[in-house]
């Protein structure tokens, strides 16, 4: 089975990791905690052919709540996880600065427009965006590849989306739901016996 996207951006923490409570962060390895079927749907994904990048605010490190080193460990860990699983991402790019201080910070697209220079290949159209915020969705609308929110049936994101004239291709309440309604071509059924 080959893959719908040949890249797939997504984002950390909500998507792939449980989220710290409002105002706080993931700022130690000891925090990190996969969410259920994540690791499954990357090893899915890797399976069809996607080629898997992380793109992630870390505002943390300029709020000095974590240091740069912490930040880096987390994402070692991250990558140390899936390579025991068998996946490999192709690159993790992180914003730790302030809002409205750089243009790597999602909304903005400039994680995005890294990854696309380091790595090559990559085209927004054949691309997708996997998060859990209106920063996540604007950020993968601006870039021009498709989007895809983890959020529950009871979100209001899909409407506040809309309202902002923001591209959402599909909603699922996990990264594996997503996964297999949305990015993964539809599996054909054999004839009926």
């Amino acid at each position: 089975m080959s893959a719908r996207y040949e890249t797939v951006f997504l984002d950390r923490d909500g998507v792939l990791n449980r989220k710290a409570d409002e105002g706080d962060y993931v700022k130690a390895v000891e925090e990190w905690r996969w969410l259920p079927g994540a690791v499954e749907a990357l090893q899915e994904l890797q399976r069809a052919g996607s080629r898997l990048v992380v793109v992630t605010n870390q505002r943390g490190v300029a709020r000095g709540l974590m240091t740069a080193e912490a930040l880096e460990a987390i994402h070692a860990r991250l990558g140390d996880d899936l390579r025991a699983a068998g996946v490999t991402l192709a690159g993790i790019y992180a914003c730790p600065h302030h809002a409205d201080a750089c243009d790597c910070r999602k909304p903005g697209t400039g994680l995005f427009e890294q990854a696309a220079r380091e790595l090559r290949g990559i085209d927004p159209a054949t691309s997708a965006m996997v998060g859990d915020s209106l920063s996540d969705l604007e950020a993968g609308t601006r870039f021009g590849c498709a989007t895809y929110l983890v959020a529950g049936h009871d979100s209001p994101l899909p409407a506040r989306a809309a309202a902002r004239g923001l591209r959402l291709d599909g909603v699922a309440a996990s990264l594996r739901e997503v996964v297999a309604d949305h990015l993964l071509p539809a599996r054909v059924a054999g004839p009926a016996s």
